[in-house]
Formats: structure tokens, sequence, C-alpha cells
């Protein structure tokens, strides 16, 4: 192979566990977000707690909950994707992918 050629790879199969595992990562960065979002507005803005008062434990644990619950769908999201990535790249051919 020469410099600067380029070659083409057809992406068939994906690990569906590898996959998994890399998904529920950054689904568990985003809750990180979404959770330290939800505590912050919840300190600087009391206020908005007053109407969720039924809630308030889910604002109280959001930082730990967000994340591990956004992990723990984005390993089961990941999954399936893989699954149904496996699935339909038998019928319809892979990704191309070029480097």
């Amino acid at each position: 192979m020469e410099e600067g050629e380029i070659q083409e790879v057809i992406v068939r199969k994906i690990g569906i566990f590898s996959f998994a595992k890399i998904f529920a990562l950054f689904n568990f960065l985003f809750g990180l977000v979404v959770g330290l979002i939800i505590t912050i507005v919840s300190v600087y803005f009391p206020q908005i707690t007053n109407y969720t008062s039924g809630y308030s434990w889910m604002i109280s644990y959001s930082l730990i909950t967000s994340p591990v619950i956004s992990g723990l769908i984005g390993f089961i999201q990941g999954a399936l994707m893989a699954l149904f990535y496996n699935l339909f790249a038998r019928f319809f051919g892979g990704i191309k992918l070029y480097s």
C-alpha cells in the first residue's frame, strides 16, 4: 500500500458487548452532565423545587441516579443497536469506512 492511497473497509459485524459498553459510557457521561445541571438549578433556583415537592428525592439524588440510569439504558440501547446492525448488515451490506 502506497502513501496517500485510500483503503476501503466494510464493517459487516459489530461486537455486541463491546459496542454496548462504549454506548453505556457515552450515556453515563451525558447523564452526569444532566444530573449536574439538575443539581445546580435546584440549588440556585429553589422556587422550582416547590412545584416538584413530590419528586424532591429525585432532585436530591440526580447527580447519582441520572448517570447510573442513563448508563444502564445506554447499555441496553447499545446492545440492541449492535444486534440490529448485525442483522441488517447481512441483508443490506455493511458500512464503508475509508482510511
